[in-house]
């Protein structure tokens, strides 16, 4: 029995499976080698394989069978940093079949045969995993044929399966940001059922394994324990070198106050000493007594730090509904965390692997400045809806990449934009989306990146409501809007937010995985309803916003308002009921 409450259930035997490979010098995490040296590279993969051990070893389930499926016929395995055995309570079974996928398929085909009705498989290369992401896994297996845990780069940390098929590991592109997308695809196509558990951080390249650093040196845990990891991490760690940073100084210890501030706050971060917004760690939980499986939005309930800095205070305040155990945490009220670039550590290419994408029609007066406006190394991606003035002549002339989408829309015109990105951005990790009217403060960008670079959060939506706003900026009827849309969203999903604005900041591969659908003015909203249903870790931020020049192409004319008012309402009941991937 595999269950978190006293009722008693049938039999039903399950198992979790940690697939991984042997660990030998030069044939693990090659792409991390170069910088860590194969010895280095070897003991952290040591570690990453004992923490994940130890989490599935302490999933307490009756008729759980833990079982390690690792490449190499030995079952010599050594031991960890710690001087520990982290295998001595699995059965070992060697890897088969000629590619990833296919290894993959036997795996989980070869447990299910041992008579287990869920199977749970997960990779070594998310060591900030939970046990209750095991847990949630197995439970959801109960009534889904397929569970996935995604990763941020697009692919999944964990799969599991009730009923085996071979369909969601045949012709995969795998080590592709689209893997998660097509499997789900595919699970869809043979008529699985298909899950989601929360999502996590892989590591396998160096700017992954820094941030993972920032946030373990720094005492944010909002993952739990990784003992091995932070073994490593403090032995290793020092002989590598400065950590890149914006301040290019050292990584600070547990509990130390930085310059520099390298890292954006988890729940309850306080600011550092003087100069930088720096964080120590904090104590306050924002989610729920008693919640097992929700995700609380790191920065939820942060108040604006003191001067010089953009840091974290913690907030008394749960800013979602009492007794949720999975909603979105957006503050409503004064304590949101403060949007500012000035102390905010993230990865050094966090901008230059960023897209802004930048919807346009009939903007020759607001897109000059927005392009000026646009943080350096954001590469920007002017949709052209089909404007008759000099809007795509400027563009251009600012270094813009210029698309054309001859369909009207919202959300045509933003996919126009996404589809492009393969092929204008190919190395782009994030994406955000600005209005090409000049009205929202794009310099206020790297704020927002901060902390979805840093992996404290999944998206960050900045809040013209909670921010300071020109007179006029926000008409009556856009205000009403807005409130609406809020209202739908508390009474449906139980989510708190201010705003459905267009500015946002998110990861690429979590875009694709959200798969939008909607064309016209509702795509904003889907995508809060969307992100709640999937248990996302999302952030809102005050935001300045300027009044645009000449008239909205919404708020402007009452007529297209309301229209604009129905999408919405029409996008949030819908998503409430329609089928999607959420667990």
């Amino acid at each position: 029995m595999c269950s978190r409450d006293a009722h008693p259930r049938p039999f039903d035997p399950s198992a979790v499976v940690l697939y991984g490979r042997y660990p030998v010098r030069g044939k693990t995490k090659t792409r991390l080698a170069a910088s860590l040296g194969e010895e280095g590279t070897l003991q952290l993969y040591r570690s990453f394989l004992a923490d994940t051990a130890a989490k599935l070893g302490a999933v307490e389930c009756e008729g759980h069978v833990a079982v390690l499926a690792y490449d190499g016929a030995s079952v010599a395995v050594p031991a960890d940093p710690l001087g520990r055995n982290p295998f001595d309570r699995f059965t070992v079974m060697a890897q088969e079949g000629a590619d990833f996928g296919a290894r993959l398929s036997s795996s989980m085909r070869r447990v299910l045969e041992m008579g287990f009705r869920r199977v749970v498989l997960v990779g070594a290369d998310s060591p900030e995993m939970e046990r209750t992401d095991l847990e949630d896994a197995l439970e959801l297996l109960r009534t889904k044929d397929v569970v996935f845990g995604p990763a941020d780069d697009g692919g999944y940390y964990l799969v599991g399966m009730s009923r085996f098929s071979d369909a969601i590991f045949t012709g995969i592109n795998w080590s592709t940001p689209t893997v998660l997308q097509e499997s789900l695809d595919a699970a869809a196509r043979a008529g699985l059922g298909a899950g989601l558990v929360a999502r996590r951080a892989d590591v396998d390249l160096q700017a992954d394994l820094e941030a993972l650093a920032r946030r373990r040196r720094a005492g944010l845990l909002p993952n739990g324990p990784c003992s091995a990891t932070d073994a490593w991490i403090r032995k290793w760690w020092p002989q590598l070198g400065p950590l890149r940073s914006p301040g290019g100084g050292r990584l600070p210890a547990s509990g130390e106050g930085e310059k520099g501030g390298v890292a954006s706050p988890a729940c309850g971060g306080v600011p550092g000493k003087a100069g930088g917004g720096g964080l120590q760690p904090g104590s306050v939980d924002h989610r729920g007594e008693g919640e097992k499986g929700g995700v609380a939005s790191p920065a939820c309930g942060g108040v604006p730090g003191k001067a010089g800095g953009g840091g974290l205070q913690p907030c008394s305040v749960d800013h979602r509904g009492e007794g949720e155990k999975g909603g979105v945490a957006s503050p409503a009220c004064g304590g949101v965390p403060q949007a500012s670039p000035a102390g905010r550590g993230y990865e050094a290419d966090a901008l230059s692997s960023t897209v802004a994408i930048i919807p346009v029609w009939n903007e020759e007066v607001g897109i000059g400045p927005t392009l000026d406006d646009l943080p350096k190394g954001i590469v920007p991606i002017v949709v052209d809806n089909g404007s008759t003035d000099r809007t795509v002549e400027i563009a251009k002339s600012k270094g813009a990449h210029v698309i054309h989408e001859k369909e009207h829309g919202y959300g045509v015109v933003l996919a126009a934009g996404i589809r492009a990105i393969p092929r204008i951005a190919p190395e782009a990790r994030y994406v955000t989306f600005v209005d090409g009217d000049h009205a929202d403060h794009t310099e206020e960008i790297p704020g927002m990146l901060a902390p979805v670079a840093e992996g404290l959060c999944d998206m960050v939506i900045g809040s013209r409501v909670a921010g300071k706003r020109e007179p006029g900026a926000l008409p009556a009827q856009s205000r009403f809007a807005i409130w609406y849309a809020r209202l739908l969203l508390w009474r449906l999903y139980r989510i708190r937010c201010t705003d459905i604005g267009p500015l946002r900041v998110l990861p690429l591969g979590l875009l694709r995985m959200l798969d939008m659908k909607d064309r016209s003015w509702g795509w904003t909203v889907e995508m809060q309803a969307k992100a709640a249903r999937l248990n996302l870790r999302v952030v809102e931020v005050p935001t300045r916003y300027r009044k645009r020049p000449g008239h909205s192409k919404i708020s402007g004319a009452f007529k297209t308002a309301v229209k604009a008012g129905w999408k919405i309402l029409v996008t949030v009941i819908k998503w409430r009921f329609a089928k999607f991937p959420a667990s």
